[in-house]
């Protein structure tokens, strides 16, 4: 995405207090407009009976609880789906995250990094090596050319980590790391992500944001002096993080590890990280990168069998072409959700490019109404439908004042949404969240208004 257009909506997700973050703008800094998750005044949510009571704090005398990886027997990375160019969703159907032709990292090869005295060196460097050749890695990558990750060997610093860092200094040290022949620091290959653990007690900032506040994570690309690109994922120590096996940890870096295999380089060069121009909306939140995409689902936290440590659900684009559930491993076949339809056209710079894109034109001090479409795969049901604000989330302070006509439904019913614009974004671009609730699920769609 260019950086004109996150200038325009870096104010309004910058104050979000959510745990992980996805590829950055501006050279070398991270964007905390990107951070994504639930918000973390709301509990986390995991799979019943996946496991979930098999993950526990890390022992003293520590084993190694997962096989790790080896590259060898590797059939090699999946080809990538392509619904075709010609062929993208209507505004409706669910997105697709498109690849903006940037490279994905065919064989990735996480490289974990932990400094002195951090008691959870070994399970963090175990999930670094083990995440990667899982039926869960290989699901979510299927659709993006991404294949196992492999783990280089793990990298235990005798130096103690920084009370204060920020992104650019994170990147000017692992920079003179691998450029002053470090041993412990292989120069990045095709494949390498730097994985960067800091403890309890470090201060992560980026562009001026807080790690644990706006983000608990982030992934993005820098270079070395001489030109080579690298990138590397950055994951902070919350309060808790040392709790309940390690789930926040895990989690985040699970959506950091498959966002830094199918977007490596997300500002110079963009790979999957932007919907289809239907589904502008999905990105003006949280990103659109593959894991922005599931993460506020409140299913997202998920165990895989026989796996002991948490990850986080990616989106999948061949699911999502098909019209089932698209976040994968997917929690069940059942599938529903409420999508606005937008009869107005606005334009924004996306990409660098002015292209037109769906939605409701509302001014400032106006009303407008659009139809919502209630959408479900034929499973009977009533669905419980909420239209939310998310500035009035993020901030208490409405832009949008929302009215459904009706808040329940069944698929194939249309209701209708009246939506009176209190406030604006300048770019005009202001995003509505449409929730659909059934059987205790929930799944989440985006509009977006223009002025």
């Amino acid at each position: 995405m260019s950086s004109s257009f996150r200038v325009a909506i870096v104010s309004f997700v910058a104050a979000a207090a959510i745990p992980f973050a996805c590829g950055g703008s501006g050279g070398s800094s991270a964007s905390p407009r990107d951070a994504s998750d639930d918000n973390p005044s709301l509990p986390r949510h995991f799979e019943a009976g996946s496991g979930e009571e098999e993950v526990a704090d890390a022992p003293d005398e520590y084993v190694a609880q997962a096989a790790h990886c080896t590259r060898a027997g590797d059939a090699g990375p999946p080809e990538p789906f392509d619904a075709g160019s010609d062929a993208l969703p209507d505004v409706i159907a669910l997105p697709q995250v498109l690849g903006f032709g940037g490279p994905t990292l065919a064989a990735p090869t996480p490289v974990s990094i932990t400094f002195a005295g951090d008691s959870l060196a070994d399970p963090l460097d175990d999930f670094v090596a083990s995440v990667g050749c899982t039926s869960y890695w290989r699901t979510v990558g299927a659709d993006y050319g991404v294949g196992d990750a492999v783990a280089s060997t793990p990298v235990r610093l005798g130096e103690a980590a920084p009370t204060a860092i920020d992104d650019t200094a994170i990147v000017a040290w692992l920079a003179q790391k691998i450029e002053t022949g470090d041993p412990q620091f292989p120069r990045p290959a095709a494949g390498t992500i730097y994985v960067v653990w800091y403890p309890d007690g470090t201060l992560v900032t980026s562009q001026g944001y807080e790690s644990c506040q706006t983000f608990g994570g982030y992934h993005q690309g820098a270079q070395l002096t001489d030109g080579t690109p690298f990138s590397y994922a950055v994951i902070p120590r919350c309060q808790g993080d040392d709790q309940t096996g390690l789930a926040s940890l895990t989690l985040a870096a699970s959506h950091e590890l498959i966002e830094t295999s199918t977007d490596p380089q997300p500002d110079t060069m963009p790979a999957y990280n932007f919907p289809d121009v239907n589904h502008v909306g999905w990105e003006l939140f949280a990103g659109a990168e593959v894991g922005d995409m599931c993460e506020f689902d409140n299913d997202d936290a998920y165990v895989p069998p026989g796996f002991p440590w948490v990850v986080q659900r990616i989106w999948s684009n061949r699911a999502a072409w098909a019209g089932q559930t698209p976040c994968v491993p997917a929690d069940s076949p059942v599938y529903f959700y409420a999508a606005a339809v937008p009869t107005d056209i606005a334009t924004l710079n996306l990409q660098g490019t002015p292209q037109s894109y769906p939605a409701v034109h509302v001014s400032v001090g106006t009303s407008g109404t659009v139809a919502v479409q209630v959408i479900g795969d034929g499973s009977p049901g009533m669905m419980q439908l909420q239209a939310l604000d998310p500035a009035e989330l993020l901030h208490g302070s409405p832009h949008l004042n929302l009215t459904l006509d009706s808040t329940v439904a069944a698929p194939g019913a249309t209701v209708h949404l009246t939506i009176q614009k209190l406030s604006g974004d300048p770019s005009g671009a202001e995003p509505f969240l449409l929730e659909a609730t059934m059987n205790g699920r929930q799944t989440l769609t985006w509009g977006v208004t223009s002025d």
